[in-house]
C-alpha cells in the first residue's frame, strides 16, 4: 500500500484560488496520476477553514476537485486559539483511492472487530485529543484515525506540539494522543507501547512537532547558520543539532516519542522548513528559486572557490532574507536570548513505528517540501512512504 502524509502549519490561514491551485498541482501533479498514492492523508496546524460552519478544509477540496480519485474517509478537527481570541483549528483529513469499498464502525469503537469481508478499507474511529490552558482551549493537541487496509491496522495522529519552553506540556500531549487513539488506560511508557504493540500494525505520528534545534540562542551563529543551510554537507551536519531525534552532540533525544515509544523520524536534505519569512512574494520567490539551485546539481551557492566573493555575499543575503530572525517581546523565556539569531529548524515532521511482520519496501521513504506555498512561516512537508 502507498501513503503520502502531509503535515503543514498554515498560521491561521487556508490556501484559496490560485496558491490552493498551486498546492494541489505541487502534491499531486496531474502528470504523474499514475503514481498517487492509495491513502492520502493531511494533517494541518493552525489552520483555516473555507466554510465555517461545515468545517470544511485543505482536504474536502481535494476530494471536490479529484471526485473520480478519491473519496473523504475521515475528518477529525477541533477548534482553538493560538493568542486568543484568535482560533484556529488542528484538523486530520485520510483520503483514500474511489475504488475502494469502505466499510465503517457506527460505534467507533477502538476494538478491531470484523466490518465486512468486502471491504478494501474499513474506519474503526476517529478522535481528537485537545489540551487545554486555562479559559481557552488552545491550538495544541492532535487529532487521530484508526483504518484498516488489507489487513493492515494502521492509526495516524496528527500533532500540533508545545514548544521547547513547555516540555512538560509537550510530553503530556504526547501520552494523551497515544491513550487516545489506543484507548489505553496505560499511565506508562511500557503500558502504552504494549497497547500500541498490540493494536497496530503501522502508527504515523506527523505534525508541527515544535522541537528546535540545541543551542539555538548560543550556537549555531547566524553565520553558522546561514553557511550551514548553503552548504549540502553543513546543512546535513545541523540535523546534529535536532533536539527530536538526538545525535552524538546530544545524550539522548529531547523526546518520548523517541525514546519511550519508539518512533522513528527520518532526516531529509531540505532546507529548513520553518521560520520562513513569506510577506515579500517577490524576495520568496527569489528564496524558492535559491532553494532549488541549492539542493540541485548546480554546486554550492556559499562555497569559496566555485562562487566568487561577490556571487556568495548577494545569495547570502537572498538567503538571510528568507528565514526570520528571533525577536524581543515574545512569550518565549528564550526570547531575549534569540535576538539576532535564526530559528531554523524542521520542526514540521513524520515519523512512524512499524509491528514486526510489516514491511518497509526498500527506498520507498521519500520527503519533498512545496516550496512553492508561501502562505505561512511553515514550509508543508510531504512524506512517502510504502508498506507491505
Amino acid at each position: 500500500m502507498k501513503i503520502w502524509m502531509l503535515t503543514w502549519n498554515c498560521e491561521n490561514q487556508a490556501p484559496k484560488g490560485e496558491l490552493f491551485n498551486s498546492f494541489i498541482q505541487d502534491l499531486l501533479p496531474t502528470s504523474q496520476k499514475a503514481n498517487w498514492p492509495d491513502i492520502l492523508v493531511i494533517a494541518l496546524q493552525e489552520a483555516d477553514c473555507y466554510f465555517s460552519a461545515r468545517r470544511l478544509f485543505v482536504t474536502h477540496k481535494i476530494a471536490e476537485q479529484f471526485p473520480a480519485d478519491y473519496q473523504l474517509l475521515s475528518a477529525p478537527s477541533f477548534m482553538g486559539t493560538t493568542k486568543p481570541p484568535t482560533k484556529c483549528y488542528i484538523h486530520l483529513g485520510v483520503l483514500v483511492r474511489k475504488n475502494f469499498v469502505i466499510s465503517r464502525d457506527p460505534n467507533r469503537s477502538t476494538t478491531w472487530n470484523p466490518l465486512g469481508a468486502s471491504a478494501n478499507l474499513q474506519v474503526f474511529d476517529q478522535g481528537s485529543g485537545e489540551y487545554r490552558d486555562g479559559k481557552f482551549p488552545k491550538c495544541k493537541g492532535g487529532a487521530f484515525a484508526r483504518v484498516m487496509f488489507q489487513g493492515k491496522k494502521i492509526g495516524f495522529i496528527g500533532a500540533h506540539l508545545d514548544g521547547p519552553v513547555k516540555a512538560a506540556n509537550t510530553d503530556r500531549q504526547i501520552t494523551k494522543l497515544l491513550q487516545s487513539i489506543t484507548g489505553s488506560t496505560a499511565t506508562t511508557p511500557a503500558g502504552i507501547n504494549t497497547d500500541i504493540t498490540n493494536q497496530f500494525d503501522a502508527l504515523f505520528f506527523m505534525g508541527d512537532l515544535n522541537y528546535r534545534l540545541m543551542g539555538i540562542a548560543t550556537k549555531p551563529t547566524v553565520n553558522d547558520m546561514v553557511a550551514a543551510v548553503g552548504q549540502t554537507a553543513s546543512r546535513r551536519a545541523l540535523w546534529d543539532y535536532d533536539t527530536l531525534n538526538g545525535t552524538q552532540l546530544l545524550a539522548s533525544s529531547h523526546s518520548p516519542l523517541v525514546t519511550a515509544y519508539q518512533f522513528t523520524f527520518p532526516r531529509f536534505d531540505v532546507l529548513p522548513t520553518y521560520k520562513r519569512a513569506y510577506q515579500d512574494r517577490t524576495l520568496d520567490n527569489a528564496c524558492l528559486r535559491l532553494s532549488s539551485r541549492m539542493l540541485g546539481s548546480a554546486g554550492e551557492l556559499l562555497t569559496p572557490g566555485v562562487r566568487t566573493p561577490e556571487q556568495i555575499a548577494a545569495n547570502r543575503a537572498m538567503l538571510e532574507g528568507c528565514y526570520y530572525r528571533g525577536k524581543v517581546g515574545s512569550n518565549s523565556a528564550l526570547s531575549t536570548k534569540r535576538t539576532g539569531y535564526y530559528e531554523l529548524g524542521w520542526l514540521d515532521r513524520v515519523g512512524y513505528r512499524i509491528k514486526a511482520g510489516t514491511t518497509v519496501t526498500p527506498g520507498s521513504v521519500q520527503f519533498k517540501t512545496l516550496d512553492s506555498i508561501v502562505l505561512s512561516d511553515h514550509t508543508p512537508v510531504v512524506m512517502k512512504i510504502e508498506l507491505t
